[in-house]
């Protein structure tokens, strides 16, 4: 399986969860991404092991993929997730009523596939 295969596997994966438990969705958007200022502490030590289990699949995935010089595997999974952390701030932020985590989803998928494959 190559990396890209494996990346959207796992968006498809995230994807099929949230199609599975869509009562999720909206929590996930409001309250993890965007959480209320009294609770950003408890919510950032809670999403501490998601963001470990996010970090250690990128990782692994990145692990098949030869990098050009001078990047390397820690650097790589840490600005993709800045990068992800960012858009979904982004579209937390500018998303109003029902929330469509398939938008979201396909923004991730697009950026991962730009960073991965440049634009070119």
């Amino acid at each position: 399986m190559t990396a890209e295969e494996c990346f959207n596997r796992y968006f498809s994966v995230r994807m099929k969860f949230f199609q599975e438990n869509p009562q999720y969705q909206k929590i996930f958007i409001e309250v993890v991404l965007m959480p209320p200022a009294h609770l950003k502490a408890g919510i950032m030590q809670c999403r501490q092991p998601m963001e470990e289990m996010n970090k250690n699949i990128l990782k692994e995935l990145l692990s098949r993929i030869q990098l050009r010089v001078p990047l390397d595997k820690a650097k790589v999974t840490r600005i993709i997730l800045q990068v992800i952390n960012f858009i979904e701030l982004q579209y937390s932020l500018e998303e109003t009523g029902v929330t469509k985590i398939e938008v979201l989803e396909k923004k991730n998928r697009q950026v991962l596939d730009i960073l991965l494959n440049g634009i070119v």
